[in-house]
């Protein structure tokens, strides 16, 4: 009996040492792991932190290199975009205009007899489409515009005599009996000059003498070429007065005068 106790504490002793022993090296495998798992998880984040590094050093590289040039493309496609833009308002704005010219032209032409009447004799006025009496300085001058081209001398010089002569230098310049209102001493017609390649348009200088009795029919000849229409389309010639030597200080005297005109036509 003693003996068999021996040995039944024996073995009670030897689990218990074999217990604390297998305890023991499991605390030992636990720690050797998690200090496998902890060097593991040094070397995860130095690599983390080396991949960092290395794309910090990639955002520098592209960023000195390929984003100011970048912005550059886009500010200059933004500005060639804008220009292209305002151009194509400039367009728009140019083909409504000349739309609005062109029909604006279509009606004072058919209605020119009012035009005539509004503008020279100051009648039917009212009678006028607005779009012809809101423009009818413009008006009056596309009906004065007819052809100076001669083929024998370049500029039809007896047109621009006639113009004068029997129109212009009257008082009443639709009645060939009206008196005059002053008398031409000399005319000189220098040649025309290209104004417009593609319509052929041009214009020709013209010196004028004219002898006034006095201001009035200065005045008289100045309203017969900027506010009156010739009624036959054909004598129609459109001046714009450049320059007027006259004394005004001498205006109750006569005095001879010179005025410097231009004449327009189309070729």
């Amino acid at each position: 009996m003693p003996t068999q106790d021996q040995s039944l504490i024996n073995n009670l002793i030897q689990q218990q040492n074999t217990s604390a022993y297998s305890q023991q090296m499991a605390a030992e495998v636990q720690s050797v792991a998690s200090e496998s798992h902890l060097q593991v998880a040094r070397v995860v984040t130095a690599k983390y932190k080396i991949y960092v590094i290395i794309l910090l050093i990639l955002s520098v590289i592209v960023g000195a290199n390929y984003v100011p040039k970048a912005w550059s493309t886009f500010q200059t496609t933004q500005e060639e975009y804008s220009q292209k833009q305002q151009k194509n308002w400039s367009l728009d704005e140019e083909i409504a205009h000349i739309t609005s010219q062109k029909k604006t032209r279509k009606i004072a032409e058919h209605q020119q007899d009012l035009v005539l009447s509004c503008i020279n004799d100051k009648t039917n006025c009212d009678s006028l489409d607005p779009s012809v009496s809101d423009q009818l300085h413009t008006v009056r001058s596309y009906l004065q515009l007819w052809g100076l081209k001669s083929d024998k001398m370049g500029v039809d010089e007896k047109k621009i005599l006639k113009n004068l002569d029997q129109y212009l230098i009257r008082s009443e310049p639709s009645s060939s009996s009206s008196p005059r209102n002053g008398e031409i001493h000399s005319i000189e017609i220098w040649s025309g000059t290209l104004i417009d390649q593609k319509s052929q348009f041009y214009k020709i200088p013209i010196s004028v003498k004219v002898v006034f009795p006095s201001k009035d029919e200065l005045v008289s000849f100045v309203d017969n070429i900027e506010k009156y229409i010739i009624s036959e389309p054909n004598d129609r010639i459109l001046y714009h007065i450049e320059e007027v030597s006259y004394d005004m200080m001498a205006y109750s005297e006569s005095q001879e005068t010179e005025l410097k005109l231009v004449a327009y036509y189309f070729k």
